[in-house]
């Protein structure tokens, strides 16, 4: 037919129509063939769907000029040819004409054959006509069979019995149909390991919709994902470090040019959560000009209906809307569970069909590359920013909103804590968010209220390993010689600093350690080492977590390091400090192997100390016995402060320091005896003043010298000591009254 005397069709509808109408002249062509077979005597002849009613029916379906006068097959058989010709032509021409017909996409896209789009069409017919309906159950002899059967579809698209049992396979072995979920069979679909013919055949909701016009998202991916217009949004707030930047402009370059087939590749983005890989993948899709479709992987495995259902409408979703499919919360299918595999089965083959490009979003990679046919898996981690990169994050997110915030501040930020782009802009949020709610005149930004809105949004999940310590000790409350006081403000200054120093002024390159700091304080118990945590704490605005060493050495081989991993793995993401008190329990020197367990051991304290260098916060080990300590971890610190005992001097000032303002205390009680009397460590003088205090307020009296005695005394039991009367001197009699009593 010339292709002059062809129009376009005006609208996707107009081309349905027509594949209905070619539909029609198919169904007429069948009932008279049955009518040539049965007869004409009715009887229960289609469960009492008259003749005249069918004839009525088809009058109206098929057009007055095309209706048979004489010998109707052949007459109809004739019509139905050029239809089907003049149906091409138009589509064609439709196609160059910048039409858009969804069927012929739809085909396109799922790679269906002529036959699996006729079935397609059979299945739509009734959304149309429900007259449909009635020809269907006219032709099945059964006025409940309204649905077209797997029969009914073979006898009218297949000529003879041999392409009738090929085209009955499609639906033994999954055609596309099927596998794309466009439409399904009806229950009873297998029987005795192959198809039965007298199964309906339904369209699925969305493919309906979809070839009818509507673009609304499937309400079952609605349920769990979003679509990204990112055609029209080019913005990727995301600062990337200049490597991982150029690889990713390469990417989009390979795409752009043809050199790399998007259709053909699954990018794989790997980083913690918050550090941009939304973003990122949105600025890719935008970049090579593609709408993006999320899926959040979490939500989806949470849901009612089964994992593997549901993704398989996703990637017919992303089809549908030609848009990139983006799986968010890959590592999640890590798991060795049947849900899991499952899963992980629907997405591979989702991928092998999948004719769009894909990215994939994890906290760990998901596989290697290679193992979906058909496709290239690039895996990319995403860079944790560096200390230059959160500083442009801060000043990107706080711009407009720093008030008298410094530089220095900002930088101090950065600095202290090691969060991702994400975080600091959560942070940023809410403070600004809190600041709205003040008075203009009030309205002032702290670094103070960053430091807290830091914290908040740090991960709290190490709070179920270890025991969080809210610091309230000043550098005034402790007492050390100069040297060691020193030595902790370096330690602050040191981290503060490790920023600048490391990355900006390049000395990572240079050292062979991490970027975290590694502590050991020594000294006996109650000289200070916790407080001294403490203070550290609160000085640099950081969350100190005091580590339980009776809850990770297990005695099962693999849960010692099972429990140190999930400890500095939630620590990394919590930027506190881990303070293991009594460390030389774990930390210990390394034995000589003897046997197994020797063996295990040391690598338990291996470990460790990989793990150590590995983290990027403060890590404080506290021993009572230094020499007890495994040299290659002593090897590994940056910093080693001794705690010695208190000499009288400083015993003297604890004294003074230790008894609160407002306590009663009364002239008799000598402090300047007890400091040089009692050679004792800063916790046990605390203990025996706290104790004092509750023996005079039990005699309803002020704090006395007895009441101190006492204290002591019942210190010294407690510490396992002699009360050597050379100790107690003039107060021995104190102590022998008390004793009687």
């Amino acid at each position: 037919m010339s292709s002059n005397t062809v129009s376009p069709y005006a609208t996707n509808l107009d081309h349905i129509l027509a594949h209905v109408e070619v539909l029609s002249l198919r169904l007429a062509i069948e009932v008279n063939r049955r009518r040539l077979r049965d007869g004409t005597d009715e009887g229960f002849k289609g469960l009492f769907v008259s003749e005249e009613q069918i004839d009525a029916l088809l009058s109206r379906m098929i057009a007055p000029e095309d209706l048979p006068r004489s010998d109707a097959i052949q007459q109809l058989d004739a019509v139905l040819g050029r239809r089907l010709e003049l149906l091409g032509d138009r589509a064609d021409i439709s196609l160059r004409e910048g039409v858009a017909l969804r069927l012929g996409g739809l085909q396109e896209r799922f790679r269906l054959s002529e036959f699996e789009t006729a079935v397609l069409v059979l299945c739509v017919a009734p959304e149309i006509d429900l007259s449909f309906e009635t020809v269907y159950a006219y032709l099945q002899d059964d006025i409940n069979k309204r649905h077209p059967t797997l029969d009914l579809a073979l006898t009218l698209f297949c000529e003879g019995l041999a392409e009738r049992l090929t085209q009955r396979d499609l639906f033994l072995n999954y055609s596309n149909l099927l596998e794309n979920h466009l439409v399904r069979v009806g229950e009873d679909h297998y029987k005795q390991g192959g198809p039965n013919l007298s199964s309906p055949i339904i369209a699925d909701v969305r493919a309906i919709d979809y070839l009818l016009g509507s673009d609304a998202l499937d309400a079952r991916v609605r349920a769990h994902g979003r679509l990204e217009p990112t055609k029209t949004s080019s913005r990727c707030d995301v600062i990337l470090a200049p490597e991982f930047q150029d690889r990713l402009t390469e990417i989009v370059k390979g795409i752009n040019a043809g050199a790399v087939r998007a259709s053909a590749l699954t990018l794989q983005l790997v980083g913690e959560k918050g550090s941009g890989k939304k973003q990122i993948a949105k600025a890719i899709c935008s970049d090579i000009g593609q709408d993006l479709l999320l899926i959040d992987l979490a939500d989806l495995l949470a849901s009612d209906g089964p994992a593997s259902e549901l993704l398989v409408t996703a990637f017919r979703e992303a089809v549908l809307q030609d848009a990139a499919i983006c799986l968010d919360g890959i590592h999640l299918l890590l798991k060795e569970d049947n849900a899991s595999r499952a899963a992980v089965a629907a997405i591979s083959s989702g991928l092998s069909r999948f004719r769009g490009f894909a990215l994939l979003l994890g906290e760990q990679a998901w596989r290697s590359e290679g193992e979906v046919p058909g496709r290239a898996l690039l895996t990319l981690d995403v860079p944790t920013p560096d200390y230059a990169e959160r500083r442009l994050i801060w000043e990107l997110h706080l711009d407009g909103e720093r008030g008298s915030l410094s530089d220095e501040e900002v930088g101090l930020l950065a600095g202290r804590f090691r969060l991702n782009g994400g975080q600091i802009f959560k942070i940023a949020s809410t403070v600004k968010d809190n600041l709205s709610l003040l008075p203009s005149s009030e309205r002032r930004l702290t670094i103070e209220d960053l430091n807290a809105a830091s914290r908040m949004h740090s991960n709290q999940k190490l709070a179920e390993l270890a025991q969080k310590i809210s610091p309230h000790y000043l550098w005034d409350d402790i007492v050390l010689p100069l040297d060691q006081k020193k030595q902790l403000r370096e330690i602050c200054s040191y981290f503060s600093n490790m920023s600048l120093v490391y990355d900006e002024w390049g000395f990572q390159k240079k050292t062979n350690l991490g970027k975290g700091l590694n502590i050991l304080f020594s000294g006996s118990s109650g000289t200070g080492k916790t407080m001294s945590a403490d203070i550290m704490a609160g000085e640099l605005g950081l969350d100190l977590y005091k580590i339980d060493l009776s809850g990770i050495v297990s005695k099962y081989i693999g849960e010692t390091e099972k429990n140190l991993d999930r400890i500095f793995r939630e620590a990394n993401d919590s930027n506190s400090i881990l303070f293991f008190d009594e460390a030389d329990a774990l930390f210990g020197k390394r034995s000589e192997v003897k046997d197994s367990h020797d063996r295990y051991a040391n690598i338990e304290v291996s470990y460790l100390l990989q793990k150590m260098e590995e983290y990027q916060g403060i890590v404080i080990l506290a021993t009572n016995f230094r020499k007890n300590m495994d040299d290659a971890f002593v090897r590994r610190t940056h910093f080693v402060i001794d705690y010695p005992m208190p000499e009288e001097v400083y015993r003297l000032q604890i004294w003074r320091m230790v008894f609160p303002d407002e306590a009663p205390q009364d002239a008799s009680v000598d402090l300047g005896f007890m400091a040089r009397q009692f050679k004792i460590a800063g916790g046990n003088i605390k203990n025996i003043a706290v104790s004092s205090a509750f023996l005079a307020a039990q005699a309803n009296d002020s704090i006395k010298m007895a009441h101190v005695i006492a204290a002591t005394r019942r210190e010294y039991q407690k510490m396992g000591k002699l009360l050597v009367e050379s100790d107690f001197g003039e107060y021995f009699d104190l102590v022998k009254s008390e004793a009687r009593v």
